[in-house]
């Protein structure tokens, strides 16, 4: 398989997880907990466009029927059931990369607001 360069990337966080993560008590208001989301998803956003420079970053909270899709130029890519990270080589592993990279947004969590 021939390698591509990667030209964009798009992130797509399971809603229910996300919602999850930054409110696992349940207890903080509908707004906060939309507050927490987007600034989670534009911190994973500007982590990506430092690791993949003058790549099309977007992360966003979407409704996928488990787990994280990555989409790396199109092709998607995921962390549940029978969808996989592993690209073949045809992004250089890009798609592992960028799902590890979330990491860093969870190691300085709880975010400031």
């Amino acid at each position: 398989m021939e390698r591509q360069t990667v030209t964009d990337i798009r992130v797509v966080e399971r809603e229910a997880d996300l919602e999850y993560f930054v409110n696992p008590d349940g207890d903080q208001p509908p707004e906060q907990v939309q507050q927490a989301m987007t600034t989670y998803c534009e911190t994973y956003a500007t982590i990506l466009r430092e690791e993949f420079p003058g790549v099309a970053v977007e992360v966003e909270v979407g409704e996928t029927n488990g787990g994280t899709f990555i989409y790396v130029n199109g092709v998607q890519f995921g962390t549940f059931g029978s969808y996989t990270l592993e690209d073949y080589g045809e992004f250089s592993g890009a798609p592992e990369e960028i799902n590890t990279l979330a990491e860093r947004i969870i190691s300085r969590w709880p975010a400031e607001s």
